[in-house]
């Protein structure tokens, strides 16, 4: 992150030890990756307008520069300690759960094709920080254009609908 120094950035000293300093980073992480709706999927509308939404969730997300700033530093967190972040990361995996929930009552309502929900879910989030999340986390790059943001959630959507839409 060189020599910038975040809004969001506290001194260790605050902190009574790492432990406590690594918990304030992943609450914050956990704040800013935003709250999908509980029940995503509505039988009324269109498969294409509910995934483009939560996609354009997701994307608003993957592009907040602090969000990929702690993204970073729990990554980095991790590598040295993956017992320490394990609790944080699966917390965090469980906002991603909100595509399995969608995808699994599409299916219930004869729309997608059968396919384990959790592996389609993965799917998608891998055709979004392909391009979104880890070129900025791992190599600096920076957050996408609008314009780039609309072209990588248009193109995971129509693969994912051209590949499992009913």
């Amino acid at each position: 992150m060189g020599s910038r120094s975040p809004a969001w950035t506290a001194s260790y000293n605050h902190f009574p030890s790492k432990e406590e300093l690594f918990r304030e980073i992943m609450q914050r992480l956990w704040a800013r990756a935003g709250d999908m709706a509980e029940d995503p999927y509505c039988p009324d509308r269109s498969l294409e307008e509910q995934l483009r939404e939560l996609l354009e969730t997701k994307m608003a997300t993957l592009s907040d520069q602090n969000f990929i700033d702690l993204a970073r530093i729990a990554i980095g967190a991790t590598v040295h300690s993956p017992d320490r972040a394990k609790v944080w990361v699966d917390r965090l995996n469980q906002r991603e759960e909100t595509f399995s929930v969608w995808i699994r009552a599409a299916q219930k309502h004869g729309r997608l094709k059968p396919v384990d929900p959790g592996f389609a879910a993965h799917q998608l989030h891998s055709l979004m920080k392909a391009f979104a999340f880890w070129p900025q986390v791992t190599l600096n790059e920076p957050i996408l254009s609008p314009q780039k943001q609309r072209t990588v959630v248009q193109s995971a959507l129509e693969m994912f609908l051209n590949w499992y839409a009913v």
